[in-house]
C-alpha cells in the first residue's frame, strides 16, 4: 500500500529475484535518484495540500511521545495479564493431573475394604472428583486457548498501533534530516553572480563577453537547481500529507476499532464458554453425597 515502494522496481527485484546480486549485473541501469526527480506533483495534487500542513505536522509531532509511551504500556500490561492467564491454565492442567492421580490411587474405601458391597459414600465422592477433574481440564483448555489467541492476534493488533506511532516518529526524523535543500544558498549565489555579471558588463574589460557568458550559464544552472528544489519541496509536502492523512489518520483509528471490537467479541465468547463449563460442573457434582 506504500505510495512509492509499491512501484519500486529495485525493491520488487530484491523481494522476487533468486539472486539480487546476479540481477544487478544483468539489469539495466539502476537509478538512485529521489522520487521527486522522476515524479512530479501536478497542480491538482499540489492544491490538495492544506495551507496549515506545518501546523498539523507540529501537532502530530508533539503528541507522538505520549502516544508511544501509553501504547507501549498498554501492550506490556495486556501481555502481562495474558501471560498470567497462560500460567493459570498450566496450573489448572497440573491440578487436573493431580486429581486424576488421586482418584486412581485412592480407588477403594478404607472403612470397609473387605466389604462385598460398594461404599456408596466413598464411591459417590470419588465419582464427583473424577467429574470435577474433567471440568478442570476443560477449564485449562479454555483458558489456554484464549490466552494463545490473545497473544497471537489481539496483542499483535495493539502492538501494530504502537508501531504505527513509532513509524510516524521515524518519519518525522527522516523529514527533519532529509528535507533541507540548497535553495536558499543557491538564491544568494544567483544574486552574487547577478551583481558580478552587471559589473563585468559595466567595465567591459578584455574577454568580458566570455566571462559574462560563463556567469550567465552559472546563473541559469543555479536557477534550474532552485526550480528542482522547489519541486522537491512540493513533493515532500505532498508525501507528508499523504502519510498523515491516509496512512496515519485512517490506520490509527481503524486499528483501534478493529482491535477493541475483536477483543470484546472474543472475550464475550470466552466468558460464555467458562460459564457453560462451570454450569455443567455444578450439575456434575450436585449429587455428591455428604453421608
Amino acid at each position: 500500500n506504500h505510495p512509492i515502494l509499491a512501484a519500486d522496481g529495485v525493491l520488487s527485484a530484491f523481494l522476487t529475484e533468486p539472486s539480487f546480486e546476479a540481477w544487478k549485473k544483468h539489469s539495466t541501469a539502476i537509478s538512485y535518484d529521489e522520487e521527486s526527480v522522476s515524479k512530479r506533483i501536478d497542480r491538482v495534487e499540489e492544491m490538495s495540500i492544506p495551507a496549515d500542513l506545518d501546523e498539523k505536522m507540529n501537532v502530530v509531532r508533539s503528541k507522538l511521545p505520549d502516544l508511544i509511551e501509553q501504547w507501549t504500556r498498554i501492550c506490556a500490561i495486556t501481555e502481562r495479564i495474558w501471560r498470567r492467564r497462560e500460567a493459570a491454565a498450566a496450573d489448572l492442567s497440573r491440578l487436573n493431573l493431580t486429581l486424576s492421580t488421586l482418584t486412581e490411587q485412592n480407588h477403594c474405601c478404607w472403612h470397609q475394604p473387605d466389604a462385598q458391597g460398594a461404599c456408596d459414600l466413598f464411591d459417590g465422592v470419588r465419582l464427583g472428583l473424577i467429574k470435577f477433574s474433567s471440568r478442570v481440564r476443560n477449564q485449562s483448555d479454555i483458558v489456554d486457548q484464549r490466552a494463545q489467541a490473545v497473544l497471537s492476534t489481539s496483542l499483535e493488533q495493539l502492538k501494530g498501533q504502537r508501531d504505527l506511532y513509532i513509524a510516524t516518529r521515524d518519519l518525522f526524523a527522516r523529514h527533519a534530516r532529509l528535507s533541507p535543500d540548497r535553495a536558499d544558498m543557491l538564491r544568494k549565489r544567483v544574486e552574487q553572480n547577478g551583481r558580478r555579471l552587471e559589473q563585468v558588463k559595466a567595465t567591459q574589460k578584455d574577454g568580458w563577453q566570455a566571462e559574462a557568458d560563463k556567469i550567465s550559464n552559472a546563473i541559469e544552472r543555479d536557477q534550474m537547481d532552485i526550480q528542482s528544489c522547489m519541486a522537491r519541496r512540493v513533493f515532500i509536502r505532498h508525501s507528508m500529507w499523504h502519510e498523515l492523512r491516509v496512512v496515519l489518520h485512517n490506520r490509527e483509528n481503524a486499528l483501534v476499532t478493529q482491535a477493541i471490537q475483536t477483543v470484546v467479541a472474543q472475550e464475550r465468547d470466552y466468558e460464555r464458554m467458562v460459564i457453560n463449563n462451570w454450569e455443567a460442573a455444578v450439575q456434575d457434582v450436585e449429587t455428591m453425597p455428604y453421608e
